[in-house]
């Protein structure tokens, strides 16, 4: 897959082309129902297809200031087109002087990127006041198609319902309209050694890459990606109530495995919360509830995949170190 990112007022010579348009938060199933359509339009015209996506995420171009969460960095957007067959992952900026472009002269960067045919999703909207929408496009005699919602049994499938399940602790619902289990990437820092010693429970403390959305306070069953692997798990996310002067961790129990992961770079996949966050009277209390949570994620955790698609569980990704934030 090729990658580019530009600016509207410095388009490279891009190949004609079919592109999606959006912001793809999640590549979610609506996401993946424009990728196919997309594949299908340039299968019809023979030309290599693609995704069409904008950086910085607008909001923090007219909010600047305010925290954001996504459920994917920009470079977890990129290896989902390329699992996806995407040939080409076009980037461009997103700056207020973009968005104050007239539709006409979005109209005019699309023709300049060559690109001969775009699919975006019926609420698709651009311009100065968001005065453009697929009736311009219709109007100016662009040639595309407009995908309607994807729905399930709740209603239309979006990043903004992704984002409440994953902050519930609602992970199966996630990973239902995600494609995917919802996954956290980061480094592997030392924390303070009370799973091994204390209770026999060794956990790798992982250091959230920033700007990722995490679940809910509890314990879930899920799989940690390693430089060696998928490996299954039980997570924890909170503030160890039972232990006092803990700030909020997240760590992982890895099942039969027992090397050394400090420093590096791993992948938390989240597939299912067992229970929340509880404070026990002790140790050995809490040691008898992991017990039973152990037992109780290998059973959920039996013959699942966390990753169908190879998102980030690639073959690439096992032999070598997994990429860093901005990597």
């Amino acid at each position: 897959m090729q990658i580019f990112r530009f600016s509207y007022t410095s388009i490279p010579c891009l190949p004609h082309s079919v592109l999606a348009a959006g912001f793809f938060d999640g590549f979610h199933q609506g996401h993946r129902a424009l990728l196919t359509e997309a594949k299908k339009q340039a299968e019809r015209l023979g030309l290599p297809w693609g995704v069409l996506t904008f950086d910085p995420d607008p909001w923090a171009v007219f909010r600047p200031g305010e925290p954001l969460e996504h459920i994917q960095s920009l470079e977890d957007r990129e290896r989902t087109a390329e699992a996806l067959g995407a040939n080409l992952f076009c980037i461009l900026d997103f700056t207020r002087a973009f968005a104050s472009l007239s539709p006409d002269g979005f109209h005019q960067v699309l023709k300049d990127m060559h690109v001969d045919y775009l699919v975006t999703g019926f609420d698709f909207r651009y311009g100065a006041r968001n005065a453009g929408s697929v009736q311009s496009l219709t109007k100016a005699g662009f040639a595309h198609s407009v995908v309607q919602a994807v729905t399930d049994l709740d209603g239309k499938i979006s990043s903004t319902r992704i984002e409440e399940a994953v902050r519930g602790g609602n992970v199966e619902a996630a990973a239902a309209m995600l494609g995917q289990d919802y996954s956290v990437p980061g480094l592997i820092v030392h924390g303070f050694g009370r799973g091994g010693k204390l209770l026999g429970f060794p956990t790798a403390n992982l250091q959230p890459d920033p700007g990722y959305l995490l679940p809910a306070r509890g314990v879930y069953a899920g799989f940690v990606q390693t430089d060696s692997g998928i490996h299954e798990a039980m997570i924890s996310v909170g503030v160890n109530p039972t232990f006092t002067g803990t700030g909020q961790t997240v760590e992982a129990f890895l099942f039969d495995f027992d090397s050394d992961l400090y420093g590096q770079r791993v992948r938390f996949y989240f597939s299912r919360r067992l229970r929340p966050e509880k404070r026990f009277d002790g140790p050995e209390a809490l040691k008898s509830q992991l017990v039973k949570d152990e037992a109780q994620s290998r059973q959920v955790l039996d013959g699942h995949d966390p990753d169908p698609d190879g998102v980030y569980a690639t073959a690439e990704s096992r032999q070598g170190s997994l990429p860093g934030p901005g990597a």
